[in-house]
C-alpha cells in the first residue's frame, strides 16, 4: 500500500466505502502504539537526564568542584547604580579597575518589576531576593523615585547617624511592602535582613539609604546604620568588618533626567553636597552640547564613585571579601550592570544556574550569593542561584592581561545585548511590514475576477515568482540566528553588520534548500528549508543555546525573561519547520510503517532538543510539539481523528510532561529548569500568580505589537482563501470554499499530490493552537510560525501547473 492512500484521512469525512472498515481497525491499533512508542521515548531522555542530575546533587551541593563562591570572612557590598563595564577602565577608575583584577566579574542583569530599573528597585531587589520595585512618583514619570529617608529608632530617635552607627528605621517602608504584593513576583522586602538575623543575631550595617532599604527587616527596621560617605576608621571600635556583612550605597551615575535628584552633579557618597550649576539636560536645545554635558557630568559621577570605593576598600580587613555590583540602570535605555566579587583568590568569570550562561548572572542571583558567602541557608522565597566562578585550571594567570580580557568580552556581550534590545522593536515592524507585503502581493497575484484574461504563460510566472519570493522570505527566520556566528557588536557600525550577517545566513539557508536532489522539486525544496532551519535550533540548542541569546526572535540577557534553552519564538519556527520538513521527507516514501517509523525518530528528536532540561527547558514548547507529533504520527498511520481522539492526545502529553516536571523537581531547588520550577508552583499553589504574570504578558503583547498580533487571522485568510485550503471544508463551510474559488490557490491540488503535506498541516495548526494557548508569548507563537508556514506552503504549491488550478 503506498502513502499516497493517506489522502483521505486529511479529507471530511464522507461515506465510508465498505473496505475500509477492517482497514481502519489496523490503522486504528497501529497509531495507537505509535503514539505510545513515541510518547515514552520523548519521556526518557529528560527522566534520564533528571536522574543523573538527582544522584549528582550532593556532590554539587557540596562545592561545585572549587568553583563555589564562599567565604570565611566578613562581606561588604558596595552599590552603584548605573555602573556598567564599558565604564570601567585603568584610567577611569583606577580603584575600581585594580578591584578589578583580583576578583570574579560578570555582566549583572538588572530587571525587576519593570524594564528599565531605578536605584531603589535594584536595593529593594536585593533586600527580597524577588524582583521587587517601587511606585512611580506619576504614571507617566520618567525620572526615578527619590531614596527614602532614614531615621534614628527608638531611643536614637533624636540623635542623627554620625561617626558612630545607630539602629534606624526606613520611612515609607509600609507602602513598599504593599505595593510589591500586589506584583506579580511577590516580593517581600526584608527577606534578607531576616535570614542573616536568624543566625544567632548576626549583625549588620547599612550605609547610605539603598543598602538600608535592602537590609531593613519585614518591619523596616535597621539594626546598624551610618549617613552616606561615612567611612569608618580602619582602627576603630565600627570598622569595617566588625558585622560579618556590611552593604554600602555609594549613589548612582546617570543620565540627570533619570536619576531623581538632578540638582547635584552626582549623589555619590562623600560628594552628595555638590550641586550642579548646569541645567537639565532635558532642557538643552542642541543635541551635540547635551551629549557632551552628559559626558561630562557622567564622567565626574565615575570620578566621585571610584574615590569613595578606594576609600572603602583601603578600610578593610584582608580577610575580608568585596562584592561591586551596579545595581540599577542609568538612563530610561535598559543595560547589563556590572558585578565583581573579590577575595579568597576568585578569579575568572562568574556564572549561576538561573542563567547557565558564563560571564553573565541575575540581580536576584546577588541574595543567595550574599547568604551562602556567610555560610547561611537558601531562603525558599529567593528565586536566584548563587553565583559560581571558574575553576583555577579553566583559566589563565590572573593579572593586567586576563583582566582586560574578560572586561572586553563582558563589555562586548553587553553592547550586544543592548544593540538587540534597542533594535528588536524596529526589526520585528519591518519584518511584519514585509510579510504583510508578500501576503498582499500573493493574494494580488492568486486573484482572479470573473473576467480573468491572464494567459496560462502569465499565470504561471507569476506564480513562480511567488514561490522564489516565498521560500527566499521563509530563510530570513533562520538567517537572523545564523547572524550570532559572526561578533557583528565588535565593528565600527554593528546595527550595519547585524543586518548584513542576517543577510547572509538567509541567503545561505537559501542556497542549501537548492542543491540537488532534494533541490529539484518545490516541495523538496520547502522539506529542506523547514528542517535546515530546524536542524540550525536544534543543534544551536544542544550545543549550549549560543544563537538564541541576545538574537532577534530569540531572547535578550537585559529582558531577564529566559537566560538558557529555546525561546518562545524560536520553538514556534523549530516546530513549523520539523513538522513541515518531516512532512516533506516521508511524502515519496510508498510504506506507510517507513513514513511512521520516520516522523516517530524525528519527533523524539524534536522533543527531545525541546524538552530535554538541560538542553531546550522548554515546558510549554514540549507540550506543543508532543501534540503536533502526535496528531502526525497518527495521521500517517491512518488514524482518522476527531475532537475526543485529539483530546485525548492532548491528555496524554500534558501526562507524560507533568511526569518529567516531576522528576525535575526532586532535584535541589538551584539545579532544576523550568519543568521543576513548575511543578514547584503545582505543589506550593502558586499557580495562579503564574498563569496572572502569563496573561498579563500575552496581553502587552497585543498592545505592544499589533502588527504582529493581527498575523494570526491573516495566515488563516492566506491559508484557507488565498491558498485555496478552504475548498476542502465546502460542506462545513460553503461560503468559504466559494470566496477560495475567487483566488487561484492550488494548496488543495498539491495536498492531493502529495497527501503528507496536508497531513503536515494539520499537525502544525494542532501545535499552534496549543502554542497560543499554552505559552506565555500568546500570539507571538503561531505568528511567528506562519512566517515560516506560510512562505513553505506557496513554494509548495510550484510543483502544481498554473493550468490545473480549480476552475
Amino acid at each position: 500500500m503506498t502513502l499516497d492512500s493517506t489522502a483521505a484521512a486529511a479529507r471530511p469525512p464522507g461515506p465510508r466505502r465498505r473496505g475500509t472498515r477492517r482497514l481502519g481497525t489496523r490503522r486504528r491499533v497501529a497509531g495507537v502504539l505509535a503514539l505510545i512508542v513515541f510518547l515514552l521515548a520523548a519521556a526518557g531522555p529528560a527522566r534520564a537526564v533528571s536522574a543523573v542530575d538527582a544522584g549528582t546533587a550532593a556532590g554539587k551541593q557540596a562545592g561545585r568542584a572549587q568553583g563555589a563562591v564562599t567565604g570565611d570572612g566578613p562581606l561588604v557590598v558596595l552599590g552603584i547604580g548605573g555602573l556598567t563595564w564599558a565604564d570601567i577602565s585603568p584610567a577611569t577608575t583606577p580603584h575600581i579597575w585594580r578591584l578589578a583584577e583580583r576578583s570574579a566579574k560578570g555582566d549583572l542583569s538588572l530587571r525587576t518589576t519593570r524594564s528599565t530599573s531605578c536605584a531603589l528597585d535594584g536595593w529593594l531587589t536585593l533586600g527580597a531576593g524577588r524582583r521587587a520595585g517601587t511606585k512611580l512618583p506619576t504614571k507617566r514619570s520618567v525620572r526615578c523615585p527619590a531614596m527614602p529617608r532614614i531615621e534614628p529608632a527608638g531611643h536614637d530617635s533624636g540623635h542623627r547617624a554620625g561617626r558612630e552607627p545607630v539602629p534606624a528605621e526606613v520611612t515609607g517602608w509600609g507602602a513598599y511592602r504593599t505595593f510589591n504584593s500586589h506584583q506579580a513576583y511577590q516580593a517581600k522586602p526584608g527577606t534578607l535582613a531576616t535570614t542573616v538575623a536568624a543566625d544567632d543575631g548576626m549583625c549588620t550595617l547599612a550605609i547610605g539609604p539603598g543598602a538600608a532599604t535592602a537590609l531593613a527587616d519585614r518591619s523596616g527596621t535597621v539594626q546598624r546604620y551610618l549617613e552616606a560617605g561615612t567611612v569608618p576608621s580602619p582602627g576603630g571600635p565600627h570598622r569595617l568588618g566588625t558585622c560579618p556583612l556590611s552593604l554600602v550605597d555609594l549613589g548612582s551615575v546617570g543620565d540627570s533626567s533619570w536619576l531623581p535628584n538632578s540638582d547635584t552633579t552626582s549623589w555619590v557618597a562623600g560628594d552628595h553636597r555638590a550641586k550642579n550649576t548646569v541645567p537639565d539636560a532635558l532642557t538643552l536645545g542642541n543635541d551635540s552640547e547635551r551629549d557632551r554635558l552628559a559626558a561630562a557630568v557622567r564622567a565626574t559621577q565615575l570620578r566621585d564613585a571610584d574615590r569613595m570605593v578606594g576609600r572603602y576598600v583601603h578600610a578593610l580587613p584582608h580577610d575580608a571579601s568585596v562584592m561591586l555590583l551596579g545595581l540599577s540602570d542609568s538612563s530610561y535605555s535598559p543595560q547589563l550592570g556590572a558585578i565583581m566579587i573579590a577575595g579568597g583568590g576568585r578569579h575568572g568569570l562568574l556564572t549561576s544556574d538561573s542563567t547557565r550562561r558564563r560571564g553573565l548572572v541575575q540581580l536576584t542571583d546577588v541574595t543567595p550569593t550574599i547568604t551562602r558567602l556567610l555560610g547561611e541557608k537558601r531562603h525558599p522565597a529567593f528565586v536566584g542561584t548563587p553565583a559560581t566562578h571558574a575553576d583555577q585550571a579553566a583559566t589563565k594567570a590572573n593579572g593586567p592581561d586576563s583582566t582586560l580580557d574578560e572586561v572586553n568580552s563582558l563589555r562586548e556581550d553587553a553592547l550586544k545585548a543592548s544593540l538587540v534590545h534597542d533594535s528588536v522593536g524596529a526589526f520585528s515592524i519591518w519584518l511584519d511590514i514585509a510579510f504583510y507585503v508578500f501576503f498582499i502581493l500573493v493574494a494580488l497575484g492568486l486573484y482572479r475576477g470573473r473576467r480573468d484574461t491572464s494567459t496560462a504563460a502569465r499565470r504561471t510566472g507569476r506564480s513562480r515568482a511567488a514561490c522564489w519570493t516565498a521560500l527566499a522570505l521563509g530563510a530570513v527566520p533562520a538567517g537572523t540566528f545564523v547572524a550570532n556566528l559572526a561578533p557583528w557588536a565588535r565593528g565600527p557600525h554593528p546595527v550595519a553588520l547585524l543586518a548584513a550577517g542576517i543577510l547572509v545566513g538567509a541567503a545561505a539557508v537559501f542556497a542549501v534548500t537548492l542543491i540537488r536532489p532534494w533541490g529539484r522539486t518545490w516541495l523538496g525544496r520547502v522539506g529542506a528549508l523547514g528542517l535546515v532551519t530546524a536542524g540550525i535550533l536544534g543543534v544551536d540548542v544542544a550545543t549550549g543555546s549560543h544563537l538564541q541569546l541576545n538574537s532577534l526572535l530569540g531572547y535578550n540577557a537585559i529582558v531577564g525573561g529566559r537566560f538558557y534553552g529555546i525561546g518562545n519564538l524560536a520553538v514556534a519556527l523549530y516546530i513549523v519547520g520539523a513538522l513541515m520538513g518531516t512532512a516533506a521527507l516521508v511524502s515519496p516514501l510508498r510504506r506507510r510503517g517507513a513514513a511512521v517509523a520516520v516522523a516517530t525518530v524525528l519527533g523524539l528528536a524534536t522533543v527531545t532538543v525541546i524538552g530535554d532540561p538541560a538542553w531546550g527547558a522548554k515546558f510549554g514548547g514540549t507540550i506543543a510539539a508532543v501534540a503536533g507529533f502526535g496528531v502526525l504520527v497518527l495521521l500517517l498511520a491512518g488514524v482518522r481523528l476527531g475532537i475526543r481522539r485529539l483530546v485525548a492526545v492532548a491528555v496524554i502529553a500534558l501526562a507524560a510532561l507533568f511526569a518529567v516536571a516531576g522528576l525535575d523537581y526532586l532535584r535541589p531547588p538551584g539545579q532544576r529548569s523550568h519543568f521543576g520550577i513548575f511543578f514547584q508552583h503545582v505543589l506550593s499553589g502558586d499557580m495562579g500568580e503564574v498563569i496572572a504574570r502569563k496573561l498579563e504578558a500575552n496581553l502587552s503583547i497585543l498592545v505592544i505589537n499589533p502588527l504582529l498580533s493581527l498575523l494570526v487571522p491573516v495566515g488563516f485568510v492566506m491559508i484557507a482563501l488565498v491558498l485555496g485550503w478552504a475548498a476542502r471544508w465546502r460542506r462545513r463551510w460553503p461560503r468559504g470554499a466559494r470566496a477560495a474559488e475567487r483566488f487561484a490557490g492550488r494548496l488543495p491540488e498539491a495536498a492531493d499530490r502529495r497527501p503528507a503535506l496536508g497531513l503536515g498541516l494539520a499537525a502544525t495548526s494542532m501545535a499552534l493552537a496549543v502554542g497560543l494557548v499554552i505559552t506565555d508569548s500568546g500570539a507571538a507563537v503561531p505568528a511567528t510560525g506562519f512566517m515560516l508556514l506560510i512562505p513553505m506552503l506557496v513554494a509548495a504549491c510550484g510543483d502544481i501547473p498554473a493550468e490545473t488550478s480549480r476552475s
